[in-house]
Order: structure tokens, then C-alpha cells, then sequence
């Protein structure tokens, strides 16, 4: 799980204990965040994992916007600051997204 989507869950539960986010969080990573990067101009936050994926993410409200199924692991994530461009590099390449 994301640092950040960690900070919005912790401690927050209702009277019975169990988590609340739970149900209110769209699916998280499975594997390992490698990386993270953050759309200055936009609500976006785009996070890569170990587990083949790429998320697109809406923080304004959370949300989650996209995901992207690699055939490698994703090794490093960019977004540009209007949020309308997405670089991911892998072992052996960059690829481009709009």
C-alpha cells in the first residue's frame, strides 16, 4: 500500500473497530510502490508497482482513475504538471502515454 493511502486509513475505524476505508478505498497495489509522482497543476497522483501495474489517481476526492497492466515491472513513473502526459520506464525502455 502507498505511503499516503496508508496515512488516510490509519487510526480511522468505526465504533465496532473494523477500518472503515476499507470499503470507502478504491482497490490498492498488491505488490511493492516503486514509485510515485505527483501532477502539480492537476488532482493526480500516479503510483507504479512490483505487481505490473500503473495507477492513475484522483486525490480530490480519492478515486481511482486508471490502471495500466505492464508486461514488465515498471521501474520509475512521471507525470507532467497539467496531468496530460505519463512517461513510465522499464529495464529496457521509456514509454509515452497521453
Amino acid at each position: 500500500m502507498c505511503w499516503w493511502c496508508a496515512q488516510a486509513k490509519a487510526g480511522v475505524s468505526d465504533t465496532s473497530g473494523e477500518q472503515v476505508w476499507d470499503a470507502a478505498l478504491p482497490p490498492m497495489h498488491s505488490g511493492t510502490v516503486v514509485s510515485v509522482s505527483v501532477s502539480m497543476r492537476r488532482d493526480y497522483v500516479v503510483t507504479a508497482s512490483e505487481d505490473l501495474t500503473v495507477r492513475v489517481w484522483c486525490w480530490r476526492p480519492l478515486r481511482l482513475v486508471a490502471v495500466h497492466q505492464c508486461h514488465h515491472t515498471p521501474l520509475a513513473v512521471a507525470i507532467d504538471p497539467l496531468g496530460s502526459e505519463l512517461a513510465v520506464t522499464y529495464v529496457d525502455c521509456v514509454r509515452l502515454y497521453r
